[in-house]
């Protein structure tokens, strides 16, 4: 079983998500968190994310675009990743 079944064959164990099927695709299984659950995710979340808020108000505007461009184009590699090695562009 891989790590990602693992963990969230113990959440929902713990009652922390539910497991269903996909209909449009029967290979895969939907995760979604429980409703009971979701204030401790939200406040997890708040928390995790209040020294990134704290810094980016000490930012101007044009560093925050900056920032805002970097995550862009971060993402966007992510989301292109190839597992060959970057060649110079």
């Amino acid at each position: 079983m891989s790590t990602v079944s693992e963990l969230v064959s113990d959440l929902d164990r713990a009652e922390w998500v539910q497991r269903r099927p996909d209909p449009a695709n029967r290979r895969r299984t939907l995760v979604s968190l429980l409703p009971p659950r979701r204030a401790h995710v939200e406040e997890f979340v708040a928390r995790r994310a209040e020294p990134l808020l704290a810094a980016m108000s000490t930012l101007s505007a044009e560093q925050r675009a900056g920032f805002q461009a970097g995550l862009q184009a971060w993402a966007h590699e992510i989301r292109n990743w190839r597992s060959e090695p970057m060649t110079s562009r």
